[in-house]
């Protein structure tokens, strides 16, 4: 009777972890995704708080004999700074956290995520490396007439091995930062034309507001 019974529970006890398996992995990728989007918020957040870096110093705007700007510079050498600066900070942080902890209801491998009672769960833990990637893209907005909002941002992404049991997994996440940005001003227009439809003859249904024809 207890071979029996040892063996039924055996059977079960392997039947639940074949079906935990993929349904940890998916459990395993949330949890190292939140915990290194975390620890990378954390790295940036004190950064920038010490260095309190400004627009101007991360780009320089040319402007004509009117003062209006006619073009936008990037200063390569503070960005670059900048960019191993936050990227060495992210790379430390990162690096403290090798494993990551989980648990997973035991009703999931009966595929029941959901229920009205309280169900035992079981306990994981998944081992991580992380490679830290990030590079400076600029974003133009249109901010009103003639003016664009410029928006300096530092994309970082994360690439990580997640060893857990036998298995390995590869998980890829990213996030933005916020770095600077100002509004860029131009010439704005003594004339404004309003344009309801856009039919075959356009001239017809263009509203003239004080603004001269250009032939």
């Amino acid at each position: 009777m207890l071979l029996v019974v040892a063996v039924i529970a055996s059977t079960f006890i392997v039947y639940v972890d074949f079906q935990l398996r993929e349904v940890a992995k998916a459990f395993a990728k949330s949890a190292v995704k939140t915990a290194l989007i975390n620890a990378t918020n954390r790295s940036c957040e004190r950064i920038m708080n010490e260095a309190s870096v400004s627009y101007g110093d991360l780009a320089v705007i040319s402007r004509n004999e009117k003062g209006l700007a006619t073009s936008v510079e990037i200063n390569t050498v503070a960005a670059n700074r900048l960019k191993a600066q936050l990227t060495n900070e992210i790379a430390k942080e990162l690096s403290l956290i090798s494993t990551q902890t989980f648990s997973i209801p035991l009703s999931a491998a009966f595929g029941i995520y959901y229920s009205s009672f309280k169900t035992p769960t079981l306990c994981y833990t998944v081992h991580i490396t992380t490679t830290v990637t990030s590079d400076f893209k600029s974003n133009f907005y249109s901010a009103g007439i003639n003016q664009v909002l410029h928006q300096i941002v530092l994309n970082v992404g994360l690439e990580s091995d997640l060893a857990m049991l036998s298995d390995k997994t590869e998980n890829r996440c990213s996030t933005n930062f916020l770095i600077a940005q100002t509004v860029i001003v131009g010439a704005v227009p003594e004339a404004f034309t309003e344009v309801i439809n856009a039919a075959d003859e356009v001239v017809g249904d263009i509203f003239d507001f004080g603004a001269e024809s250009v032939p």
